[in-house]
């Protein structure tokens, strides 16, 4: 009977142990608790743990590329949408013939050509949202005249131009976070001042000059990203230079250009057919012009400024794809050509640098237009 009332004893002070430690998990019973339902016939429930103090977020180091959350993309624009232009933070570098993408909304400048008249290496950032630029690593070749795109997370250069009479064949891709550029497949065909752009994880390279800006080609090459290979598609029925182009659902739409000079400036639009591999043409712009560039924002296709004998150009025209026309924009503040242009996923069109007139005249101006009503 004492021996009884002894661990009967031990069992009770085992419990009452137990009921005021913190250090079993909610879901399971540790070997005394277990002994002590045992023995009285209860089933004691395990210790809740005390809640753990969250752990603070890390404080963004200097330099580091940080993921930006979940954003709300741009609405498609209607004939109805108000637009005002405004101006940014000026790059750091000034520059024209410059190649320009985004991932998300920053948008990044690389190359062109600088006061002197030579290409540089100079790779920067554009925060939209904080209106700041920052300094990135250079690009392993000094080049002007190339074509810069956003695929998968990361940006791939493709040729340009480099010392007169030369173009060159390289193309690197860099992410976020790299130190610096990785060399991939060789573009087939060396030249700049082509149309360049993304679309369905591949890259196209339509027409351009090669030979340093001075032959033309209607050669179009395809890149598979994935695969890192090239291959040739279709030719440009209509060869020129400084054309751009952009994606509109697996339609690439190739804009503008020139034969080689001024004085040959087009309002032509091919649109190359990316499910059938064939060639259309497109409503022709309302404006004639080479040295444009061209990308799409609120789900429509904009083209912005260029240069034509009598100066640069201003005008903005956006395409209706419901009206089955081509519509007019505020044109640039600043009219220019050789600039780059991305439309931010979330936030407005941004436009960089590019020359303030005709020739080698470049600058650092960056100017932002906004969407409303």
């Amino acid at each position: 009977m004492r021996s009884l009332r002894a661990r009967w004893l031990q069992a009770v002070l085992g419990c009452l142990a137990l009921l005021t430690a913190a250090a079993c998990g909610p879901d399971q019973k540790t070997s005394k608790e277990r002994a002590a339902s045992e023995t009285l016939g209860l089933d004691i429930a395990p210790t809740a743990a005390p809640r753990a103090t969250p752990t603070p977020l890390a404080t963004p180091t200097p330099g580091k590329v940080q993921t930006p959350g979940p954003r709300t993309p741009v609405p498609a624009l209607q004939a109805s949408s108000k637009f005002t232009w405004r101006k940014a933070a000026a790059a750091p570098t000034s520059r024209t013939e410059v190649s320009v993408a985004a991932l998300g909304d920053t948008v990044y400048a690389a190359g062109g050509l600088v006061a002197g008249g030579g290409p540089t290496k100079a790779f920067e950032a554009y925060d939209a949202e904080a209106d700041k630029w920052r300094k990135l690593p250079d690009l392993p070749v000094a080049v002007h005249h190339a074509g810069l795109v956003a695929v998968d997370g990361r940006l791939i250069i493709v040729g340009g131009h480099t010392t007169p009479g030369q173009s060159t064949d390289k193309v690197f891709g860099w992410k976020p976070g790299d130190p610096g550029w990785t060399e991939l497949a060789k573009l087939p065909l060396a030249r700049g001042a082509a149309a360049v752009a993304a679309m369905s994880g591949r890259i196209h390279v339509v027409s351009g000059a090669s030979n340093g800006g001075e032959v033309l080609t209607g050669r179009h090459d395809v890149m598979d990203v994935d695969q890192n290979i090239w291959t040739t598609s279709g030719e440009l029925p209509e060869p020129r230079d400084h054309l751009a182009a952009a994606p509109l659902g697996s339609q690439l739409w190739v804009v503008g250009g020139r034969k080689l000079t001024l004085e040959s400036n087009t309002n032509r639009v091919d649109i190359y057919d990316g499910n059938t591999g064939n060639w259309s043409r497109g409503a022709d712009m309302p404006t004639a012009r080479g040295g444009l560039t061209a990308t799409i924002w609120g789900s429509r296709l904009f083209v912005l400024g260029g240069e034509e004998p009598k100066g640069t150009i201003a005008a903005v025209e956006w395409y209706d794809p419901q009206g089955k026309q081509w519509r007019k924009a505020p044109g640039l503040p600043t009219p220019r050509h050789g600039l780059g242009a991305a439309g931010l996923e979330s936030g407005d069109l941004v436009t960089v640098a590019g020359g303030t007139r005709p020739g080698l005249h470049p600058s650092s101006v960056v100017e932002r237009l906004t969407a409303g009503g």
